[in-house]
This record gives C-alpha cells, structure tokens and sequence, in this order.
C-alpha cells in the first residue's frame, strides 16, 4: 500500500527544475499548460478508440509499455491494481505498447502479453 502512495507522489511532484544542479529541461517546456492532442495513429485492440474529449474530466494515466520490457514486468501489478481500486472513480488507464520490433508489431502478442499482464483496461498499439 504505502510502495504504491510513494510512487504516486513521485510521479506527480517530480520538479520541473532541480536547484543547484544546472539541469535545466529544455524540451516540452512549451506545452505545459495545452490541451493535450488527439490520439492519432494508434490500433486500439480491446476497445473503441478512444478521444480526448471522450475522457474530459477523468484522470487519465497513460502508460507506455513494451512486450519484453522488464520495467513493464515490474509497473504491471501496480496498474492493474490502480485500475481495479480507482477506475469507478473516474480514472482512466491507457495503456499504449510502443513496438521496438517487428516482432512485436503482432496485436494477438501483444494482446497476450497483456492479459499476463492483467490488462483490462483500454489498450492500443502504435504502430506509427
């Protein structure tokens, strides 16, 4: 329980700019602030696609995964718990497999992997 509130915390507060390091981020510094854009070019696998205005006024988590990922391996319980304890609150995960092979371009792998994984909730595939 408390792993899962730290990570929420790290995820949400990370600074922008670190004091007394030099480390100043330079890309998108600009559209902090902007309605995020469509979702263009993706293969939804397990729903009808989804559109940002479908999803106004939902906290929306999208998470960018990998069959293969060992990271992946490891965030999944977490996700799948999120989505089981807050998904009738009103978040919406997203999960979108970004494929690094060709390989991977499979959906009925990715759709595997997946439910290993315990996905259930909306998943798409980027294949652009």
């Amino acid at each position: 329980m408390i792993r899962h509130k730290l990570l929420i915390l790290i995820l949400l507060f990370i600074p922008i700019t670190s004091s007394g390091s030099g480390y100043e981020p330079k890309d998108g510094m600009d559209i902090i602030g902007t309605k995020a854009p469509q979702f263009e070019g993706l293969t939804w696998l397990n729903t009808k696609p989804l559109t940002i205005g479908g999803l106004k006024g939902k906290v929306v988590l999208i998470r960018f995964w990998l069959v293969g990922c060992p990271f992946c391996v490891n965030s999944a319980p977490a996700l799948v718990e999120f989505h089981k304890k807050y998904s009738e609150r009103g978040l919406v995960i997203i999960g979108v497999h970004h494929p690094k092979s060709k390989e991977t371009t499979n959906n009925d792998l990715v759709k595997k992997q997946a439910k290993v994984f315990g996905f259930e909730f909306p998943l798409a595939q980027d294949l652009e």
